[in-house]
């Protein structure tokens, strides 16, 4: 199962081309050498960089040197890891020379994540070092960083997600001449706690009866008709263990199909209320200490959805039953 999760995670964070924004639940800020700063957020991209942005302001003549982040227990400026990318108001730092700091500026510095994300100090308070220079010498201003305490944690900014699969569904009668559905739906959606909000859409195919829709020539089996999917949803994530998850959700759906009948091609409006089932790998609900996750930012499970298709011109109606595989990520 670690195996599968894993060959998934990474297939999906080819297509997740967001990062993952951390806001500190309490102020982060810390002074010296004639300086003030402030941790405003980290933003992480789990196959590349950690990225801790931040508000200093410094006084004339005020020059920074080195970043690091290590242990809250380690010496000010000691050695730890040190970003392999400084960002001063977009702009990449290039020399290895201290550089002037005067003013307000925002500082984004761009650690690798196999370095940090995977290090043991995220696991304990950490912190992070700026090394200033002024007139008067060196001096470090250090800024709590990241700790498994309360006060330490982060709120996770994403709260919009894409989802995607392959659905299929059978109905116990033909509705129109039309019976069962194949669907690769795409939803949007918005996390609020626990509970997600979305509205569906895709493409698919039905069956046509042969007593509705003529065959082809050679066509052995009954012709198909294109589907456009609709629908709004809702999903309560129930139970959560580790990166298992089980949601319960309830959308109601809305095709429009458009079958080649003996008259021609014809519109179709098949409506109803459907509920499932969705067993799920998820992201753990803490990445790190302080680092909420969850199946908000990356999923991939199995539904089992049960509903009713309703033909809205005739009101003939038929159960549906199926299956899907799904996978969802964060924007």
């Amino acid at each position: 199962m670690r195996r599968a999760f894993g060959l998934w995670l990474g297939m999906t964070l080819v297509t997740a081309c967001s990062s993952l924004r951390y806001v500190p639940v309490t102020s982060r800020a810390g002074s010296g050498g004639g300086a003030t700063a402030e941790l405003q957020r980290i933003d992480l991209r789990l196959d590349d960089s950690i990225v801790p942005q931040i508000d200093l302001r410094a006084t004339r003549g005020t020059k920074i040197g080195t970043a690091t982040w290590h242990s809250i227990d380690a010496a000010p400026c000691s050695k730890g890891a040190e970003p392999k990318l400084m960002r001063i108001d977009e702009r990449v730092r290039w020399q290895e020379q201290p550089v002037d700091i005067a003013g307000s500026h925002r500082l984004a510095l761009q650690f690798a994540s196999d370095g940090i994300w995977n290090w043991r100090t995220l696991f304990g308070p950490s912190a992070l070092d700026l090394e200033l220079i002024t007139n008067d010498g060196p001096h470090c201003l250090r800024l709590p960083a990241a700790g498994p305490e309360p006060e330490m944690a982060f709120d996770l900014e994403n709260h919009w997600s894409w989802g995607y699969g392959v659905l299929y569904q059978g109905t116990t009668r033909a509705v129109g001449g039309l019976s069962g559905r194949f669907v690769f739906p795409l939803s949007f959606s918005r996390w609020m706690g626990p509970v997600r909000l979305g509205v569906m859409s895709g493409f698919g195919l039905t069956s046509c009866r042969t007593s509705v829709c003529p065959p082809s020539e050679n066509q052995k089996s009954n012709p198909v008709a294109p589907v456009l999917p609709m629908g709004i949803e809702a999903e309560w994530i129930a139970v959560q263990s580790g990166t298992f998850a089980l949601g319960a959700e309830f959308r109601y759906h809305a095709d429009l199909a458009w079958p080649t009948t003996y008259q021609g091609v014809e519109t179709r409006f098949l409506h109803g209320p459907e509920g499932a089932l969705h067993f799920m790998l998820a992201m753990p609900p803490m990445g790190r200490p302080g680092f909420p996750m969850g199946p908000r930012v990356l999923t991939v499970g199995v539904e089992i959805p049960v509903g009713l298709w309703i033909d809205a011109t005739t009101g003939e109606r038929a159960t549906i039953i199926g299956g899907a595989l799904t996978g969802s990520y964060w924007m």
